[in-house]
């Protein structure tokens, strides 16, 4: 790994990224540091000064996430306001009620009783389709990553309603 890194440094050499400000020499300060295993799809460049002694360094890995398929769960659309289609729905539902009190309750379940429900609102209420969205998964993304996201969300928001010192270091 030691020699691996040397010749990744040594062979870069307009990978320059620290400007001494006193000497104005150039130098590799900061690096980017991958898993060997990735190093050979692995490509980094110094971008252009943005006022700072350090040069930011964009990192780029030739791999393809791959492709996940969800699919999106089918959920009702049902409009609020239009009172036509809740007359209609509800004089469906009477009828299939009729139907469920006609058979014993004590062999009524839960299943039946679903169907009751989802049966007269398929014929009244139109379903959003169960077509698969993309999604790239990002293998490093998990669960701590979503935390401290959101903690970074949470203090920038502290910050910007209580501009303080405190705040700004939390």
């Amino acid at each position: 790994m030691g020699r691996t890194l040397f010749n990744f440094i040594t062979q870069s050499p307009y990978l320059e990224t620290f400007l001494c400000s006193s000497t104005g020499v150039t130098s590799t300060l900061d690096l980017c540091i991958v898993s060997s295993s990735l190093l050979s799809v692995a490509t980094s460049i110094a971008l252009g000064d943005i006022g700072s002694d350090h040069y930011p360094v964009k990192l780029t890995l030739k791999v393809k996430s791959p492709l996940i398929l969800t699919a999106a769960k089918p959920k009702w659309k049902i409009p609020t306001k239009y009172r036509p289609i809740w007359k209609k729905w509800k004089d469906c539902l009477e009828s299939e009620a009729e139907i469920l009190e006609d058979s014993s309750c004590e062999n009524t379940n839960l299943s039946s009783f679903i169907d009751t429900l989802n049966s007269p609102a398929s014929q009244v209420f139109k379903k959003q389709s169960g077509v698969y969205n993309q999604k790239y998964s990002k293998s490093w993304w998990n669960e701590e990553c979503s935390k401290i996201v959101a903690m970074r969300r949470l203090a920038k928001r502290k910050f910007s309603r209580h501009n303080t010192v405190q705040n700004m270091l939390a």
